[in-house]
């Protein structure tokens, strides 16, 4: 590091990398802007012509979102119950245990 330091030409390369360096990072974040943008904009023109009422048509996919994660949890609430009985008492209560003990 001093040998960087000390050296004027070694201080000069090394700024040039450094300039290099930070250059090609907001080159390519500056490009992901621009991606991002224009796919933004190619989604909003597509969502207005295709359909009558974006907001409505967002709220109708929420909608159809959450009534699917009901089924979902509801599905998830009978197997649970179904496994509990399938599993015998003396198998919780071991596995119980077992946690216990590893927790403490």
């Amino acid at each position: 590091m001093d040998a960087i330091l000390n050296n004027p030409l070694y201080l000069g390369i090394a700024i040039v990398l450094i300039v290099l360096i930070v250059f090609s990072i907001i080159k390519k974040v500056l490009k992901l802007t621009v991606i991002a943008v224009l796919l933004f904009v190619a989604y909003s023109f597509f969502v207005i012509k295709t359909s009558d009422n974006p907001e409505k048509t967002m709220k109708k996919h929420f909608k159809n979102s959450k009534e699917q994660i009901e089924k979902v949890v509801d599905e998830g609430k009978k197997l649970s119950k179904k496994a509990e009985k399938i599993i015998p008492m003396d198998t919780k209560k071991k596995a119980e245990k077992a946690l216990k003990n590893l927790i403490e």
